[in-house]
C-alpha cells in the first residue's frame, strides 16, 4: 500500500512540475514584412522575435527546470537567447526569448534558420498575404519531448498563440486580419485596420484559425496593403542620421577654421615684426655713401640729382 502511495505521489509531483498552459507570442514588424514583400530577392530572410511561455508549478520548480526546458527549445527554434522565471498574476512562467524566420513563400530555409513556427509572405504588386506556419513534424517531436519528461500533452488547441504587430514605418499602413481577436475585440470573419506610425496591435489567433494551422501546417492570418514607392525609414534612424551629419559637418568646419587661423596668423605677425629689422641696415647704407659723397662733392654738379645735402 505504501509503495502504491509513493508511486502515485511521484507521478503527481512530476505532473505538476509543469502546468498545461503554454503560450507563443510573436513580434512582427510591418517594415520588415513590407520590405520583404517588395524585394526581388527570394532568398531574403528576416529574424523576428518570439517569446515562449511555460506555466510552472512554482518559482522553485521553474528555476530548477529552466536549463532543461531551454535545452529542449533549442531544437525547435532558430536561436534561443534567454530563459528566465517570471510571475504573471498568480502564475509562475518560464519565459524564453528566441528567434524565428520571416521569408517569402517558397523560399527553402537552411537548417540553422528553421523553427517550429514561422511567417511566410506571398506578395503581388499592391498586397502582401501573411501566413503563419507550423512545422508539424517539429511540433510532434516537441509534443513527445514534453510528454516524456513532464507527462504533459502539448496540443496546439491548448496553446495561446498571439502576435504583437508594430508599425515601425513613417507611413500609415492599412491591413486586414482574419479570424482573430485584435486588441481584445473579436473579429470572427475579418477586421480592417489602419496603423499609424508607432501603433501597436495585439492579435490573438482564434481556435478556428489554430485548427486550420494544425490540419494543414499554415494559414493566412492577414493581408497588408503595400505602400507605393520606397518605404520611409524609421523616425529614430532619420534623426540619428540628421544629427550626426550636422554635427560632423559643423564641427569639422569649425576645426578647419581654427586650424587655418592658427596656421595663417602667426607668419603674418612675424613678417610685420621682422620688416623693420631687415630694413634697418638698408637705411644705414646711404649714410655711409653720404660720407663718401661728401668727400667727392666737388666732382658732381647739382644737375646730376645725386647729391643728398
Amino acid at each position: 500500500m505504501n509503495q502504491k502511495v509513493f508511486v502515485l505521489s511521484s507521478v503527481f509531483v512530476l505532473s505538476i512540475l509543469i502546468a498545461c498552459k503554454y503560450a507563443i507570442n510573436i513580434d512582427l514588424s510591418l517594415q520588415k514584412m513590407i520590405t520583404l514583400a517588395k524585394s526581388n530577392k527570394d532568398v531574403m530572410v528576416y529574424d523576428s522575435g518570439v517569446q515562449i511561455k511555460f506555466q510552472m508549478a512554482s518559482t522553485k520548480k521553474c528555476e530548477s527546470e529552466k536549463e532543461n526546458l531551454a535545452a529542449i527549445l533549442t531544437r525547435y527554434y532558430k536561436e534561443v537567447r534567454e530563459s528566465k522565471c517570471a510571475t504573471e498574476g498568480t502564475g509562475v512562467f518560464l519565459v524564453t526569448e528566441a528567434l524565428i524566420s520571416i521569408k517569402k513563400q517558397g523560399t527553402v530555409l537552411k537548417d540553422k534558420d528553421k523553427s517550429m513556427v514561422g511567417i511566410d509572405i506571398d506578395s503581388s504588386s499592391d498586397k502582401a498575404d501573411v501566413y503563419l506556419t507550423m512545422d508539424k513534424v517539429m511540433f510532434e517531436s516537441l509534443y513527445m519531448d514534453i510528454k516524456k519528461k513532464y507527462m504533459q500533452k502539448t496540443q496546439l488547441a491548448n496553446i495561446d498563440l498571439s502576435i504583437r504587430l508594430v508599425n515601425d514605418t513613417k507611413q500609415n499602413i492599412n491591413f486586414k486580419v482574419f479570424n482573430s481577436f485584435v486588441n481584445k475585440t473579436p473579429y470572427p470573419a475579418f477586421g480592417t485596420f489602419s496603423a499609424k506610425p508607432d501603433d501597436t496591435f495585439e492579435i490573438v489567433i482564434s481556435d478556428v484559425l489554430k485548427q486550420y494551422i494544425n490540419d494543414t501546417g499554415f494559414r493566412r492570418i492577414m493581408i497588408i496593403d503595400l505602400p507605393s514607392g520606397e518605404l520611409s525609414p524609421q523616425k529614430d534612424e532619420v534623426k540619428k542620421e540628421e544629427s550626426g551629419n550636422t554635427g560632423d559637418e559643423t564641427g569639422s568646419k569649425k576645426v578647419e577654421e581654427k586650424e587655418t587661423k592658427k596656421e595663417e596668423l602667426p607668419p603674418a605677425i612675424e613678417d610685420k615684426k621682422d620688416e623693420p629689422k631687415k630694413e634697418e641696415p638698408k637705411k644705414e647704407e646711404p649714410k655711409k655713401e653720404e660720407s663718401k659723397n661728401k668727400k667727392e662733392k666737388d666732382n658732381y654738379s647739382d644737375d646730376d640729382g645725386i647729391i643728398i645735402n
